[in-house]
C-alpha cells in the first residue's frame, strides 16, 4: 500500500475505498469547480478536478487518510500547543473539531512532504482503477506530466540563473560606476 511520511516520520498509508468516494465528493471540490469524482477518474480518466492543483490533491489525502487522522489527532494536545497562537487569534479556538484536526494534519506536512505525498496519491489512483486500458491512459498522462513539469522546473531554473547573472552584471557595473565617497 502506497504511503508517506509526515515531518514527524508518522507514515500515512493511502488507499482508495469505495467508501471514500462518497466521501471525497461531499467534501472536496475540485480544479474544475466540480465535486472530486473518483469513481470518472477511475473509469473514465476523468483527471479534470484534479489536473494540475495539489491543493486538490492534498485535500483528497486529507479524507483519504481521514480515519487515522481522527485515530491520531488528540484535540486537548493540539490546544494546548496553540494556545498562544488561541490568544492571538481568538477565532481560531472557536474551530470545529474537524477544522481543528484538518490544521493538525496540514501542520506536520512541509514542502519535503509534499512529493512523497503526491507519489503515494498517484498510486493509490492507479491501485483504484479497475480497467487495464484506463490505468494505461491514466499512467502515459502522468508520465507526460512529469515530463512537462521537468522542462518547466528546467526553463525556471534557467530564467533564475540568467536573472540572478544579469543581475550581478548590473550590479557590477552601477558599483564602478558610482561616485566615491569624500571624508
Amino acid at each position: 500500500m502506497p504511503q508517506f511520511k509526515d515531518n514527524t516520520g508518522l507514515a500515512w498509508p493511502i488507499e482508495i475505498k469505495v467508501r471514500d468516494v462518497e466521501r471525497i465528493k461531499a467534501h472536496v471540490t475540485g480544479a474544475n469547480g466540480q465535486p472530486v469524482d473518483l469513481l470518472a477518474v477511475a473509469e473514465q480518466g476523468d483527471f479534470s478536478a484534479i489536473s494540475g492543483s495539489v491543493e486538490v490533491v492534498l485535500k483528497v489525502v486529507f479524507w483519504l487518510c481521514f480515519d487515522e487522522i481522527m485515530a491520531n489527532f488528540d484535540r486537548e494536545a493540539w490546544d494546548r500547543s496553540q494556545a498562544d497562537f488561541y490568544k492571538m487569534c481568538p477565532e481560531e479556538k472557536q474551530k470545529t473539531p474537524l477544522q481543528k484536526a484538518a490544521d493538525w494534519f496540514g501542520s506536520r506536512i512541509g514542502g519535503e512532504q509534499v512529493l512523497p505525498l503526491v507519489k503515494a496519491w498517484e498510486e493509490a489512483l492507479l491501485n483504484f482503477i479497475p480497467n487495464p486500458r484506463v490505468r494505461e491512459a491514466v499512467l502515459r498522462l502522468m508520465d507526460r506530466e512529469t515530463v512537462y513539469k521537468a522542462k518547466l522546473l528546467e526553463a525556471a531554473e534557467k530564467t533564475a540563473l540568467l536573472t540572478y547573472e544579469q543581475n550581478e552584471e548590473a550590479l557590477g557595473a552601477s558599483s564602478s560606476n558610482t561616485p566615491a565617497s569624500s571624508d
